[in-house]
């Protein structure tokens, strides 16, 4: 029976997450910046970069996996390019997260600052996940990695 990878059912996550937390974070700290809420509010934020880190790491190790039943099956250039970029959106969701921590700081200066570059580092994540997703179009459709997991044989 053909068991299929868990990859492509799970990385769609922490794309969406990535994608949106900008504007979680944009948002947030518009909000808490102009007075329309509290400094404690940004903890929403937090929570979400740290789902994101959390769906981006399963998402990352759930590839590698997938990447091995790919071994000996098709190039490995491709397989490589998407690692990589895939580890950029890991290392990078994990520097947004503790960024973001920073905007929990109980003085205002620490706290907007750090919750200004969570906001940058947000959208460098998005940029990156942007990045990992062609090379996973392009690993899957010019390269068949679904044609060569499909053509496994059964377990």
């Amino acid at each position: 029976m053909f068991a299929p990878p868990l990859h492509p059912s799970l990385v769609h996550l922490p794309i969406g997450f990535a994608l949106v937390l900008p504007l979680i974070l944009g948002a947030l700290f518009w909000s808490i910046a102009t007075l329309r809420a509290r400094p404690r509010n940004w903890a929403w934020g937090v929570l979400f970069a740290f789902l994101l880190v959390s769906a981006a790491v399963v998402a990352a190790s759930t590839g590698e996996s997938d990447a091995e039943l790919l071994a000996g099956r098709m190039a490995q250039g491709p397989i490589r390019a998407h690692e990589e970029a895939a580890t950029a959106v890991v290392t990078s969701s994990v520097a947004a997260f503790i960024l973001a921590l920073g905007g929990l700081a109980r003085t205002r200066r620490t706290r907007h600052l750090s919750m200004a570059l969570a906001l940058l580092a947000s959208v460098g994540v998005a940029s990156l996940v942007l990045r990992a997703c062609a090379a996973g179009t392009r690993l899957v459709y010019e390269h068949g990695a679904g044609d060569a997991l499909r053509s496994q044989p059964p377990l």
